[in-house]
């Protein structure tokens, strides 16, 4: 009963971790000639070809941003996804955020995505002393030990960029990178990407709030 208990703890675990999507902020820059104001309406956009990850990141950044007391707006809504296929300038991207009223722009963007496999090695549970009375037993069993022969993980790591911009300066102002671990799907990673970006943002009193 100690060993199949041992046995469900060790699988419990490896379920959690499974499905746990962690991000970490890697690093941060405002400039040091911005000060932190109001701005009427900021864009969300998520840059990136897939439709479904540029819906959930705009919608999460919306959604959290906004409970902070910003006006959000996601980019979904302000261009079509044909926008930009056909790459529009940076003067006719800019002209027409400024036509739906918009002073501030916060980009996202997936840098790059690794992949690392590790092996996690094999544990003894369960004991039996009684073993001991024959060497070959012991040697056979590792030295009264159960074998549990390990097993191999894959870890993905994706590194994200996000950027914001003043229209009115059309400066950067500031920029964070990060890195989510292990995204169990689309909307899980933007939720943790999310939650930790406007962590970050009120830590580096980006908007005064």
């Amino acid at each position: 009963m100690k060993t199949l208990k041992v046995i469900m703890i060790g699988l419990v675990v490896m379920l959690l971790g499974a499905c746990a999507t962690t991000t970490k902020m890697t690093a941060s820059w405002k400039s040091p000639e911005y000060q932190p104001k109001n701005y009427e309406k900021i864009a969300v956009i998520s840059i990136t070809k897939d439709l479904q990850a540029k819906k959930a990141y705009e919608y999460y950044m919306k959604r959290d941003l906004s409970e902070i007391g910003l006006n959000i707006v996601e980019g979904v809504t302000l261009f079509s996804p044909k926008y930009f296929s056909e790459k529009p300038t940076e003067k006719k991207i800019e002209k027409d955020l400024k036509s739906h009223g918009v002073d501030g722009v916060l980009t996202v963007s997936v840098l790059s995505v690794d992949k690392e496999q590790s092996y996690v090695p094999g544990a003894g549970v369960g004991f039996y002393p009684g073993y001991y009375r024959a060497p070959f037993y012991s040697y056979y069993y590792g030295m009264g030990r159960i074998y549990d022969p390990g097993y191999y993980t894959t870890t993905t790591k994706v590194f994200m960029e996000c950027n914001f911009y003043d229209l009115e300066t059309e400066e950067l102002v500031w920029t964070a990178q990060s890195k989510v671990v292990d995204p169990s799907s689309i909307d899980d990673s933007a939720k943790s990407f999310v939650k930790a970006l406007v962590r970050q943002i009120q830590e580096d009193n980006v908007f005064g709030r």
